[in-house]
């Protein structure tokens, strides 16, 4: 059995805290999928993070300033191999490129994965927090064609883990019936 963890870290904040928590635990995470994770902080989670035995993988989802911010997913070596790995990009919205001035667009991280012999995908998204519910339906309408390819070629199963930004104040069975 494998064991996951998917957390948007916010900016990178309190990446201290997050490090020092996750060595602190009894057992490591086999899968580590992080949203909102700043490109440069990765040297740092490398350098920081016990045990160092993870693969890293990145995808760039929005750009704030000069930093960069997305997904990253982490898989532990020792148990899991990366056969392949591939970005979805999802877009923006008004509200995030003109007024909060964020450049580039969301995206997913698609990893494909053997445990055991068996192959897996594992899918590690951030759909836009500022727009309608439609929209992120219309992300995840994109992240499901990416998946359909890689199941067109070989029948496994899929994980999908990250920040849907989806209010549950609005109608989720439409989301429900999208990913079935």
């Amino acid at each position: 059995m494998l064991s996951g963890l998917s957390y948007n870290i916010y900016h990178g904040r309190n990446l201290d805290q997050i490090t020092a928590w996750l060595n602190n635990l009894p057992q490591s995470f086999d899968i580590l999928c992080f949203q909102e994770f700043p490109h440069a902080y990765i040297p740092y989670l490398q350098d920081h993070l016990k045990p160092f035995h993870y693969d890293f993988h990145y995808a760039t989802s929005f750009k704030h300033g000069e930093d960069d911010y997305g997904e990253l997913t982490l898989t532990d070596r020792t148990k899991l191999e990366v056969v392949a790995h591939s970005i979805v990009p999802l877009g923006t919205s008004f509200i995030e490129e003109q007024l909060l001035k964020l450049q580039s667009g969301r995206s997913a991280l698609l990893t494909k994965l053997r445990y055991e012999k068996k192959s897996f995908l594992l899918v590690n998204t951030h759909l836009l927090a500022y727009a309608s519910n439609q929209k992120r339906r219309e992300q995840l309408a994109v992240v499901m064609r990416a998946v359909k390819d890689y199941l067109e070629k070989e029948t496994m199963p899929v994980v999908v883990l990250g920040d849907m930004n989806y209010t549950s104040l609005l109608n989720r069975d439409r989301l429900f019936n999208l990913i079935r």
